[in-house]
């Protein structure tokens, strides 16, 4: 998920864990900082909860389905394929629509990177380091989350300035 917030939207992302104590016991929690100019991280922040929430109700929906069908769901097995899925749906969907864009529009801007934020990040994170970690698709689900990542659309956010119209009383 943070691939495509990071890869889309012009901000850099880190994955950070600390612990956190919660109605008296500590608990080990995972916390997303986002770097960028502040309207690219309004976006991104909104985009990736908006990910989040889609891909848990979806989640949902789809261990439902699976119920009725009689089918077992082989619990966070599945639950990683499919949310896996999802995202890899979603980002799919979101490179036919930059190769659309380049196919329509020959002559449009080409983003360059942002040096400034490449020096605040490596600033504030020096001595940061990729690592990944490898889980099994065995659970089941990942295709049918691609085809719903695929489908899947972020609605646009509601701000203050995004309507003119004001209600009255």
């Amino acid at each position: 998920m943070r691939k495509s917030v990071k890869n889309y939207y012009f901000v850099k992302t880190i994955q950070t864990y600390s612990y956190v104590t919660i109605n008296g016991f500590r608990k080990y929690m995972k916390h997303i900082e986002i770097f960028g100019e502040k309207e690219n991280v309004e976006v991104a922040e909104y985009i990736y909860h908006a990910l989040y929430n889609n891909a848990l109700e979806a989640w949902k929906q789809f261990s439902i389905e699976q119920k009725k069908q009689g089918k077992k769901i082989r619990g966070n097995f599945s639950k990683a394929a499919f949310l896996k899925g999802l995202f890899d749906g979603y980002i799919e969907h979101l490179d036919s629509q930059k190769q659309k864009i380049i196919q329509e529009q020959p002559n449009a801007l080409i983003l360059l990177k942002d040096p400034l934020l490449d020096e605040m990040y490596r600033k504030q994170y020096p001595n940061t380091r990729m690592t990944y970690s490898y889980y099994g698709l065995s659970g089941g689900g990942y295709n049918n989350g691609v085809e719903k990542g695929k489908n899947m659309r972020i609605a646009r956010a509601v701000t203050a300035t995004s309507n003119n119209r004001v209600l009255s009383a």
